[in-house]
């Protein structure tokens, strides 16, 4: 009997761990580059990074986030999170909101470099590259997404 109990539970894990495939976040994009704080010392922008679970189950935790954020090919910050800050609910879409700073007297510090961010200013558009990496993760599985995407804030708005 207990030869039968055996084939029988090795036969429902395997069949079991087989219709368990976890499928990787699909990145959808990022939404508009918001500026939220405008100060002498310091400016804040924000976007939301716009994702997909395609899986039947919830529990995905964002493991880490880790982006450059450039404009003319000039480090403006870092934007990271730290690990397990977000759970991902199963078969849905979701945005992590993300945001970062920079100081203005940064940017003049180094005229030569920043000319086409100055000269963006004037002409009040600003591009901006986001560029690194976000991994997601669901027991032993993570899931690494790459994210280089520009878009232009437009400081008129």
């Amino acid at each position: 009997m207990s030869h039968y109990f055996k084939y029988f539970f090795l036969t429902f894990l395997s069949m079991t761990m087989l219709s368990c495939k976890v499928k990787a976040i699909n990145y959808l994009g990022m939404e508009e580059w918001r500026v939220s704080q405008v100060g002498v010392s310091q400016v804040t922008i924000e976007t939301n990074l716009k994702f997909n679970n395609p899986n039947n189950f919830g529990g995905l935790r964002l493991n880490s986030l880790d982006l450059d954020v450039l404009s003319q090919n000039q480090k403006l910050g870092v934007i990271q999170a730290a690990n397990g800050t977000i759970t991902i609910p199963a078969n849905s879409e979701f945005s992590i909101p993300v945001a970062f700073s920079f100081s203005p007297s940064d940017l003049l510090s180094n005229i030569e470099k920043i000319g086409g961010i100055l000269q963006s200013l004037f002409n009040q558009r600003i591009p901006i590259q986001t560029k690194g990496n976000v991994n997601f993760g669901y027991a032993a599985f993570n899931f690494n997404k790459k994210i280089d995407e520009t878009r232009t804030i437009d400081l008129k708005k």
